[in-house]
Order: C-alpha cells, then sequence, then structure tokens
C-alpha cells in the first residue's frame, strides 16, 4: 500500500484531490471514469488499472507514486472523508432521480411527487435509492459530516430563506458546476451558488 506524509486517496474519499486523480485518469485514456470528487468504485478500478499498465504496486489507492506518475507529482491534497456508503453508482441514481422530478410543485410539508418542501424532496428522492435522512432540514443538517467544498452528491444548506434564525432553513443536493437542485418556492429547480440571493443566506 503506497503512504505518503501528505496524504493518500483511497475509496470513500471526498474532496478536490478526487478530483484531480479523476481528471488525470480521464486524460490517461480512462474515460468512463466522471470527475466527481468522490472515490467509489469505479474509480479504484481505474487506478489499479492503471497501476498496473505502470507497473506500480496494484492496490487502488493514490499514493505519491501513482500521482507522480500520472501528473507528475506526488503531493496530494488532504481530502475529507464521509462515513456515508454512497458510491459513485449511487450517487449518479440521487443527481437522475432528482432531476426527473424538475417541475414537481412546491407544496408547504409535501413528500410526494405530488408537491415537495425542501426536506421532503430530499428524503423522497434518497429513499428512492435506498438511503434514509431525518425529515426536517435543520435535522438532516446536524446528521451531516460539514466538509470545506461540496462534492457532487453533497447536500448544501442555507439559513435565513424565510426567518432570521440561525438554523438551516432550506437545503438542496449540489450537481456539480457550483449548481444544485431544490424544492423552491416555485418548484423543483436547479440554482446556481452564484446567485445573489444564495450568497446572501448561504
Amino acid at each position: 500500500m503506497e503512504a505518503s506524509a501528505t496524504g493518500i486517496v483511497q475509496i470513500g474519499d471526498r474532496g478536490q484531490s478526487v478530483v484531480d486523480l479523476q481528471s488525470a485518469l480521464q486524460d490517461s485514456g480512462h474515460s468512463h471514469v466522471n470527475a466527481d470528487g468522490i472515490f467509489g468504485p469505479i474509480t479504484e478500478e481505474a487506478v489499479r488499472s492503471f497501476q498496473q499498465a505502470q507497473g506500480l504496486s496494484v492496490d487502488g489507492i493514490a499514493g505519491p507514486n501513482t500521482f507522480q506518475a500520472l501528473t507528475g507529482r506526488s503531493e496530494v491534497k488532504s481530502v475529507s472523508t464521509e462515513t456515508s456508503t454512497s458510491t459513485e453508482s449511487s450517487t449518479s441514481g440521487v443527481i437522475g432521480t432528482a432531476q426527473g422530478l424538475i417541475g414537481t410543485p412546491y407544496s408547504w410539508g409535501g413528500t410526494t411527487p405530488a408537491g415537495f418542501d425542501c426536506s421532503g424532496f430530499l428524503n423522497y428522492v434518497f429513499a428512492q435509492n435506498g438511503q434514509s435522512l431525518p425529515r426536517t432540514t435543520q435535522a438532516i443538517y446536524d446528521a451531516g459530516t460539514p466538509v470545506s467544498a461540496p462534492a457532487v452528491g453533497d447536500l448544501v444548506f442555507f439559513q435565513g430563506t424565510y426567518n432570521t434564525s440561525n438554523t438551516a432553513t432550506h437545503a438542496g443536493i449540489y450537481i456539480g458546476g457550483n449548481e444544485f437542485i431544490h424544492a423552491s418556492s416555485s418548484g423543483v429547480r436547479i440554482d446556481n451558488l452564484s446567485s445573489n440571493y444564495y450568497q446572501t443566506i448561504s
């Protein structure tokens, strides 16, 4: 197993270092790997394939030797690791389910495709993919693990969307490109985190 004082990237890790790894794997011919920032089985298999082709120790872990061969540098940025059992396939399932609900109307307390509020939308989407979430936005936030930057499939939270409290009052699913999908007051839609409204409440 490769190791490094600056860290390694392995299955279960999430973050920018995983994106860098996945992008490098794509450049090396592994075009089936999505640069979504989640190190799942598909990424691990691509790392193993690359290591074997390069004559490296085949362990599916991207340590300094693997990064050196891929990118010409051996340093690895630290990544945030979550205890979630989600994989690349389940993340894509969550995103696919969420996108399939675009246009569903907003309904206070709604938990079905007849109408959703923001936490009801999250509960429904994740339940369709075999994962259970708490019912309220604040409870979902409390159960999560904060990260410095969202990866695809992470949840993003906001304060003050309908009151001035310090609690989490709104949430959505990050889908990449600084965009997230959520049940807004106008229904399920995709918005950009850089919009003036969300910059003021995030």
